[in-house]
């Protein structure tokens, strides 16, 4: 019946995870995770379990729901450490990217595919406490000040254009300045309107 979504003892850890923070997160995935990677490459175990973990959370969470999707995601950790062993890590991802055709990492492809699938049964609420749980963080590292703000005005976009601010860190400081100038420009114009109305009423009064 979960065949087309998590089981309800994956969907509790998900819902758990929300208010956990990163260390907490990697530590409870982490104790879960590293027994099945045991089984499917035991003498790599503790490795491939540290690159899964590098994964979104959620795609981590699909992968402790779906065997196939695991064993995908081991193959290609380890086909990863094998041309890391002969090259530096660079050229092998490179190399790994031009066996695909793509110039892309398979990751955010991924990611997103996978954050659909997270999002998929949620309600409008738990869809965007789910995306800004991710935002936030990001745009805080640019914009400290500001973040709170500048992270609800992002959560007002369409939900793929926000799964691709996620992914591309260029994408999301373009995003995050636009969203301070208009903030900025906001805050000028109330400033204007505000002096505009003082000398208004008090053009008034002398009358």
């Amino acid at each position: 019946m979960a065949s087309r979504g998590w089981s309800i003892s994956t969907m509790a850890l998900g819902l758990a995870l929300l208010n956990a923070t990163p260390d907490q997160v990697r530590t409870v995935l982490g104790e879960r995770l590293h027994p099945l990677v045991q089984n499917l490459e035991p003498a790599a175990a503790a490795k491939v379990t540290g690159m899964l973990l590098e994964l979104d959370w959620t795609e981590v969470l699909h992968l402790l729901e779906y065997p196939d999707a695991l064993k995908s995601r081991v193959a290609e950790a380890m086909e990863v450490l094998s041309s890391a062993a002969c090259t530096p890590l660079g050229t092998a991802v490179g190399q790994g990217k031009a066996r695909r055709g793509g110039s892309t990492s398979r990751l955010p492809i991924s990611m997103r595919t996978l954050m659909r699938l997270a999002l998929a049964n949620a309600t409008p609420d738990q869809e965007r406490t789910i995306l800004g749980e991710r935002l936030y963080p990001l745009v805080e590292k640019l914009e400290p000040a500001a973040a709170a703000k500048v992270t609800g005005m992002l959560l007002e976009l369409g939900r793929t254009e926000i799964l691709h601010l996620l992914e591309s860190p260029v994408a999301l400081t373009s995003m995050v300045a636009q969203a301070i100038g208009v903030l900025r420009s906001s805050a000028q114009q109330q400033e204007d309107h505000t002096g505009g109305a003082k000398s208004g009423s008090t053009g008034h009064h002398c009358h």
